[in-house]
């Protein structure tokens, strides 16, 4: 679509392009066999075998299963493609690398692995992390230097690839199955609602699509809870638009998906588009981010407001962070997106089971897995990696609250025993009724005021009893 490039352009050559400070992420999931292509393979990484068995279960995991012959676990992704725009991404921009696994097999407790990232430059940077068997969220910070090993340069590198290496020293036949991996920043793993979801439950949630899309869509709904998208006529972009009023594309830089493909022209390797119309600007301009597709399940996220990867690369080009100077409306979903107009999408079927816009990463994980809470204090091990929480203490500040409480509950801060600096603990405010919030709210704070009034009162019976002992005498 030639019309995205020249929208594009027309505001970089206004000089509108701002340097804003941009939350970016990769995210692999696994609920796809197609989705762990280019893992650990030796024709996707250079310098020789994995020493892992790669493989896809029927749960939708990773599984990486060492030969138990002396060697560790290694595996690990590219992310320079063949004919993607750009090629990297800004280590700067992603220098957390958080993941859920599960392990089996091997030491049950203390076990090494490594994990590090290559530069487009020819060095890395690496850190040893420690653990055990069992259910795990483990994140490594890549800006700590604590620990950390290489040369690469975080503020100017560009990442090519992540590689890992489990049971390091034991070197086992241990078994590690993995259900997302990301790369980004801090904001990817914030406590952060989208502000726009559509889902499908019922009929009626497909009714405002119906009114507004265009371009040769069938939409009706599926039972289950889908609104399904039949391309019944041949064309070479459909199009799908979002029913939303102006959204901050800085304040919500994500656009979220779960769908499922049937008969999609391109195999394994469809390209989609998710494009967004800038509020107040002219000749309608609009940027445009590309993500690829699979036949089957596909969770898709996608940040317009980054250059270069992003979810089920290879392929994803354009992005700006121009997305973050702008409120954004309408949004628009093309499942299918040749640029060339050369493939024919027909008879191709997606059921949508949600669409969303804002939020975090954190949102869809939580939305789509199910979290071990290991201190069972409300909060997921997940989310309490991402707020900073101890995942082992269920009241990190030890003010008598539970951390779920503190964030969900009440809104106080988890890590500061009393959050308004009033004297008074987080708990004492809570069982008192006063306000944890406010510094004028404390325990008590009603009973001086009570004693005033009664003082009060007690002052004016004994003027009243005096001025009758005078009238008497």
């Amino acid at each position: 679509m030639s019309g995205r490039s020249i929208a594009l352009c027309s505001l970089l050559a206004c000089g509108l392009l701002l340097a804003l400070p941009s939350q970016a992420g990769i995210l692999w999931t696994f609920m796809n066999t197609n989705d762990i292509d280019l893992f650990g393979t030796e024709a996707t990484w250079p310098g020789g075998a994995s020493h892992a068995a790669m493989s896809w279960d029927a749960e939708g995991k990773l599984v990486a299963t060492g030969d138990g012959v002396g060697n560790p676990i290694e595996f690990g992704k590219l992310l320079t493609y063949p004919g993607s725009s750009f090629a990297t991404a800004k280590f700067s921009m992603h220098p957390l690398l958080t993941w859920r696994m599960q392990v089996a097999a091997g030491p049950a407790t203390d076990n090494h692995g490594i994990v590090i990232i290559f530069t487009d430059d020819g060095k890395y940077l690496g850190k040893d992390f420690r653990y055990d068997s069992g259910d795990m969220v483990i994140q490594q910070d890549f800006s700590d230097t604590a620990g950390r090993f290489g040369e690469a340069d975080l503020s100017t590198a560009n990442i090519s690839g992540i590689r890992f290496y489990l049971s390091y020293d034991v070197a086992a036949a241990q078994v590690c199955k993995f259900d997302w991996i990301t790369l980004g920043d801090a904001a990817m793993l914030a406590n952060t609602q989208p502000v726009y979801l559509q889902e499908f439950g019922d009929e009626s949630g497909v009714t405002t699509f119906t009114d507004i899309t265009q371009v040769q869509l069938d939409l009706s709904w599926a039972e289950g809870g889908y609104m399904h998208q039949l391309v019944a006529s041949p064309y070479t972009d459909p199009e799908l638009y979002f029913p939303l009023g102006a959204v901050s594309g800085s304040a919500n830089p994500y656009v979220f998906m779960k769908m499922n493909v049937t008969n999609p022209p391109g195999g394994v390797d469809n390209k989609g588009c998710i494009l967004g119309w800038f509020v107040g600007t002219e000749l309608g301009t609009f940027v445009a981010k590309n993500f690829n597709f699979h036949p089957g399940t596909n969770i898709i996220v996608n940040d317009p407001s980054v250059q270069g990867v992003n979810i089920n690369v290879p392929g994803v080009e354009v992005g700006t962070p121009l997305w973050r100077n702008y409120d954004v409306n309408p949004i628009r979903i093309d499942v299918g997106d040749d640029p060339d107009q050369a493939t024919v999408y027909q008879d191709m079927s997606v059921d949508y089971d949600y669409l969303a816009i804002g939020g975090s990463v954190l949102w869809m994980l939580e939305k789509e897995y199910t979290f071990a809470d290991t201190d069972s204090d409300g909060l997921s091990d997940t989310k309490e990696t991402g707020i900073g929480t101890d995942v082992n203490d269920p009241d990190t500040d030890d003010d008598g609250l539970l951390d779920g409480q503190e964030v969900d509950d009440y809104g106080t801060d988890p890590f500061v025993t009393d959050t308004d600096g009033d004297t008074y603990s987080d708990k004492a405010e809570v069982d008192a009724g006063s306000d944890p919030l406010n510094a004028d709210d404390y325990p008590g704070l009603e009973l001086p005021a009570a004693g005033l009034v009664m003082l009060g009162l007690l002052i004016m019976v004994c003027m009243g009893l005096s001025v009758k002992m005078l009238r008497k005498a």
